[in-house]
């Protein structure tokens, strides 16, 4: 089922709680450099918000899907998503920025930040854009909480 529809297949107002991780923009369709892993992708359709090419068509249409899993969250109740910020290149883009202000965009208040050691899981701490320039090595995540809240809030 695609999420976009949520509302279709689970009713308005009946979730207590909602455990994501999107994907992290189409990072999963590049090699990466640091333990030369091919790229993979979950699917090639179009749909799939993980091929969008443009960042910011990307933070669109997640926007656009959370809005709508918004409604499906009763309140009080809680999304939890867990997002890496993104290195593509030169740029950097600080995804949990990102996702953080579209929640508060589709109506649910950021409400705590934790961050997730991921050390021994990711590229074993391998220096990356050595010996041409310092690019920190990301080795954690965020989760991220957010709750939506009734009239009195």
């Amino acid at each position: 089922k695609d999420a976009r529809e949520i509302t279709k297949f689970i009713e308005p107002n009946s979730i207590d709680l909602c455990l994501t991780s999107p994907p992290y923009w189409d990072i999963l369709n590049a090699r990466r450099s640091a333990d030369l892993k091919i790229g993979r992708n979950y699917t090639n359709k179009t749909q799939d918000i993980g091929n969008i090419e443009s960042y910011n068509n990307f933070l669109d249409e997640l926007k656009r899907i959370m809005a709508e899993v918004a409604k499906t969250i009763r309140d009080n109740g809680y999304c939890v998503m867990v997002v890496m910020d993104i290195r593509k290149g030169s740029k950097f883009y600080p995804f949990h920025s990102d996702v953080a202000k579209i929640m508060e965009e589709v109506g649910l208040t950021f409400e705590d930040l934790l961050i997730w050691d991921r050390q021994k899981e990711y590229n074993n701490c391998k220096p990356l854009g050595y010996p041409y320039k310092f690019i920190v090595n990301k080795v954690h995540e965020y989760i991220l909480i957010f709750k939506k809240y009734g009239h009195n809030k």
